[in-house]
């Protein structure tokens, strides 16, 4: 869950990562009790979500312009980069429940923006397959619960060797790290309405040993030969729902994230270089229409408001969600 900046001609892995970490739910129609009329829900941009029911299969597609043209310090303070990056990126999350508590996943991402002579350029990224356990389900009309996820990073994307290859974009951490979280999720009313909340806490474990050949996602320079460990993170977001009417629902995540460096080591063994511990906090507001109890539409800004030793992320975004 790298979240430093990046060389200019990257595209901001940091938020793509943060986007693509959690998953929404499926679109559904919800009977919250007499207190509150039916709603229905995508789920917010980032918060994920509990298991899915049995035999469910939901994908969600969403298409994201990422801009990073800032910076915050090693004392919080926010800088405008020389040469700002951006891109379009194509995230498509995808969850089947087998079981009421048992759920498997996989996010599948693309991206398109300008390599280092401007030409535009599509390659895959890094991809993730997922299994999430509920083993907390209460009843009643808060209907509060509980589910242990379990996610590991399939390092397809490119993340190394630009000074061989200045056509192409690093789309990947070259990594397979392994992340663990819980998803917690309630109901409440609030004037008459349903509010959805959720909060969830993830940790990526270190991962040593990501090989590294040249110009890399990680500010190695060209002939370099050697290794980055990766060394770990995590991250915590709270999410809410608000329904308005049986279609439309305003939402919004609150999101911290939290990364412990990149050590670089070279091909001997020796010490190169460590990234600093870094933070950052971002909001996401959205939007939420659904045209039935299986499709809906999404649309808000994942948006950074501090941080330090970190990038500043703008990324519009706008999802379909659709159930089977």
């Amino acid at each position: 869950m790298p979240i430093h900046p990046r060389l200019p001609r990257t595209i901001s892995l940091a938020c793509a990562l943060a986007l693509t970490l959690s998953i929404a739910p499926h679109a559904f129609a919800d009977d919250s009790g007499d207190a509150a009329p039916p709603a229905r829900f995508t789920g917010p941009l980032v918060s994920g979500a509990p298991s899915l029911p049995q035999g469910l299969f939901n994908i969600e597609p969403y298409l994201i312009y990422n801009h990073v043209d800032a910076y915050y310090d090693a004392n919080g303070d926010r800088h405008s980069l020389a040469e700002s990056s951006a891109g379009w990126h194509l995230a498509v999350p995808m969850l089947y429940g087998i079981t009421d508590r048992l759920t498997i996943g996989a996010v599948l991402n693309a991206f398109h923006g300008d390599n280092a002579f401007g030409d535009g350029t599509t390659r895959m990224g890094d991809a993730s397959v997922s299994v999430m356990y509920k083993f907390l389900q209460g009843q009643g009309a808060a209907r509060p619960s509980l589910t242990a996820v379990f996610r590991q990073n399939l390092p397809i994307g490119k993340h190394d060797q630009m000074d061989l290859e200045p056509h192409d974009l690093t789309t990947g951490s070259g990594a397979a790290t392994t992340t663990v979280g819980l998803h917690g999720q309630v109901y409440s009313t609030l004037g008459g309405r349903t509010l959805r909340s959720r909060a969830n806490l993830k940790y990526t474990l270190p991962y040593d040993g990501a090989t590294v050949h040249g110009e890399s996602v990680y500010a190695t320079f060209a002939g370099f030969e050697g290794v980055a460990d990766l060394q770990g993170g995590w991250q915590a977001t709270t999410g809410f729902e608000y329904a308005l009417d049986s279609r439309w629902v305003l939402a919004i995540d609150g999101v911290y994230e939290r990364d412990f460096g990149v050590a670089i080591g070279d091909a001997d063994g020796r010490f190169v270089s460590k990234s600093p511990h870094a933070w950052r906090f971002s909001v996401a507001p959205a939007v939420e229409y659904h045209f039935n109890d299986n499709v809906g539409v999404i649309a808000g800004v994942f948006a950074s408001l501090a941080g330090r030793n970190s990038s500043a992320v703008l990324a519009p975004q706008v999802a379909v969600n659709v159930a089977f």
